[in-house]
């Protein structure tokens, strides 16, 4: 049950954001956040740095007026951003 739901919000958030207002990095970190990734397994799998990761988060909770990962999923799930 768990991994069907995981697949169906990854699913959900790369057909939701495919005209969206989020850069391809951004959708990438969407799908770890929703998979329950941790930010040191983000920068490894996207081979970013720490500081480009924090960034991103930042600005994908802004613009999802989100402060936490659950909030930013909640709040992207709530939103209509195509």
């Amino acid at each position: 049950m768990v991994i069907f739901i995981k697949r169906y919000f990854t699913n959900l958030i790369l057909n939701r954001t495919k005209s969206s207002c989020f850069s391809r990095k951004q959708v990438d970190i969407l799908q770890k956040i929703v998979k329950g990734k941790s930010t040191i397994e983000i920068t490894q799998e996207l081979n970013i740095s720490p500081e480009s990761l924090g960034s991103n988060i930042k600005s994908i909770y802004k613009t999802l007026h989100a402060n936490n990962k659950t909030g930013t999923i909640a709040n992207y799930l709530q939103q209509d951003l195509l």
